[in-house]
């Protein structure tokens, strides 16, 4: 029992530190998290004697039952992983001229590593945001060669190139548009041992969850559980259902998002001026902001789709279509389909015949 409890808070004490690392790594980069808290010493004596400690309780109590076995294997072999890692991976970078091949890479230690290929950059080029001499993206067009094995390659800041047990990522370039740093991670064991154990701890979950004769299938059949998650499903599909906008602070960040608009840069909320007007004849509709019905429309168009919003100007159209001035822009789509194609197809058509009779 004292094993069993003992080893009950070295997970919850692994759960902690990792949770904490990810809040640090938000602030501090991947890196910093990666070199003082996963792969720290500490982090993997934790893990270590967390297993032994695993293992001896199966031994003493005999587990049998294959979903557990299965949940604490996968943390055996996360571990063999991380050790594969620690013992194996190889960090560095690489810097490219263009037209220059290279085989070799600069480790963190300063010191020279061996590439499995040849790297030739080929080209390196930016692109910008529209408006502004801002860098959007930076890739780096290089051939990998092996033997009399040939290929081309985009590595870009979205685009990793994996290959010969080597990853590399888009990190710099030179000023002069000539050089590029490419970083390096070659870890050809740890990281597929790593993801075993990753699917292994997935599936042992999944399989605690639907076993039909476990704890929480038990729980969840009993009352209060049943009766606890009705509530909140009620709470959820009210509250989904109540919000058609985003609240007024958001819609205003939201609205100093700079786009392209006719030609020239803008916040959203111009735009948003723009479309709130063409659609309702004014700035605002109702109680809402025109940032708060663009986005309306954007991530809650069905109910938006039904709100008398849409301005039919025309009275002859209003007339002829018996539509009220405001009316819900679905209303414009019936079972035959768009009520207005077939004016718009007439209004074409006598355009069409006065440019004939022009010419």
């Amino acid at each position: 029992m004292q094993i069993k409890k003992t080893l009950q808070k070295i997970y919850v004490l692994i759960i902690v530190v990792m949770a904490v690392a990810t809040v640090i790594g938000k602030y501090t980069g991947l890196d910093y998290v990666s070199d003082n808290i996963f792969g720290a010493w500490w982090f993997s004596l934790l893990w270590a004697v967390g297993t032994a400690l695993g293992i001896v309780y199966f031994v003493k109590q005999r587990v049998r039952r294959p979903i557990i076995v299965l949940l604490h294997l996968s943390f055996v072999v996360i571990l063999a992983g991380a050790l594969l890692t620690h013992l194996t991976a190889k960090r560095g970078t690489i810097h490219l001229r263009q037209g220059k091949a290279t085989t070799t890479y600069t480790n963190l230690e300063g010191g020279n590593g061996e590439l499995p290929f040849t790297l030739l950059l080929n080209k390196f080029s930016v692109s910008y945001h529209a408006g502004n001499m801002a860098a959007m993206d930076y890739a780096s067009n290089v051939t990998v060669s092996k033997g009399e094995s040939k290929s081309q390659h985009n590595i870009s800041m979205n685009n990793i190139y994996t290959g010969y047990g080597v990853r590399l990522y888009q990190s710099s370039y030179d000023d002069d548009m000539k050089g590029s740093y490419l970083s390096v991670n070659s870890d050809p064991y740890g990281i597929p041992v790593t993801y075993t154990g990753y699917a292994l701890l997935f599936f042992s979950l999944v399989a605690m969850l639907t076993e039909p004769k476990g704890n929480f299938r038990r729980l969840l059949r009993t009352n209060a559980v049943k009766g606890t998650v009705s509530l909140l499903l009620l709470l959820v599909g009210t509250a989904a259902k109540a919000q058609t906008a985003l609240p007024k602070a958001a819609a205003d960040e939201f609205g100093k998002v700079l786009i392209v608009y006719n030609g020239r840069i803008c916040p959203m909320e111009t735009y948003a001026i723009d479309f709130t007007k063409k659609l309702y004849g004014k700035a605002s509709y109702e109680n809402f902001t025109p940032c708060q019905v663009l986005t309306g429309f954007l991530f809650w168009r069905q109910e938006w789709m039904r709100e008398p919003i849409l301005q039919i100007k025309g009275s002859e159209l209003r007339t002829k279509l018996r539509l009220n001035e405001y009316i819900a822009p679905i209303s414009l789509f019936a079972q035959q389909g768009y009520i207005l194609g077939p004016y718009l197809q007439d209004a074409q058509g006598e355009q069409d015949t006065e440019e004939t009779l022009r010419n």
